[in-house]
Parts: C-alpha cells; sequence; structure tokens
C-alpha cells in the first residue's frame, strides 16, 4: 500500500468528531458539530464528519485529524499518524 493510500485509509477510518470531541465540547448542528475553538476560545469552531475536516472561523485554523493532533498535541505528522493508526475507531 503507498504512503497515500495509507494516509488515505485513515483520513477515511478516523471519526472527526470522536477525535476533536475528546478536546472540545461540541454540538450537533445539522450536519455538522460546533464548539468553542480550542486555540483562539471563540465559539466558531466547526467539524465537518461528513468532509472529515474541522474549521475556526474566528482564526482560519483548519485541517484533517493529522492536522488537529499535530497542532493540539504538537505531534509531527508521523506521530499523529501512527497515532490514528492504532486507535480504536479513529484508524
Amino acid at each position: 500500500m503507498t504512503i497515500d493510500k495509507k494516509v488515505e485509509t485513515v483520513l477515511q477510518q478516523t471519526d472527526m468528531v470522536e477525535l476533536v470531541g475528546r478536546y472540545v465540547k461540541l454540538r450537533k448542528t445539522g450536519n455538522n458539530y460546533v464548539g468553542q475553538c480550542p486555540w483562539c476560545k471563540k465559539p466558531d469552531f466547526t467539524v465537518s464528519p461528513r468532509k472529515g475536516f474541522f474549521h475556526c472561523f474566528g482564526c482560519s485554523a483548519s485541517g484533517d485529524a493529522f492536522t488537529f493532533l499535530m497542532k493540539m498535541e504538537g505531534k509531527t505528522f508521523r506521530e499523529a499518524m501512527q497515532q490514528l493508526s492504532v486507535e480504536p475507531g479513529a484508524g
């Protein structure tokens, strides 16, 4: 399996709501979930489980599961990939 395919597989298998919900209290609004941004503390943080990304309209932080872990825990891409590859229900 190529690295691109492995990355795609891990992202498809990662539950963004579960992952982000470990750090941010989220509430469902339509197809998305919203909460307070963990970085700028504004209530402008959105998680789209269908699209597999997060975005803050306050500070413009955005990305996928890897980006979220890298920003929240200071992990490298490799470390985030390893974590999401082994967590049950998250990769």
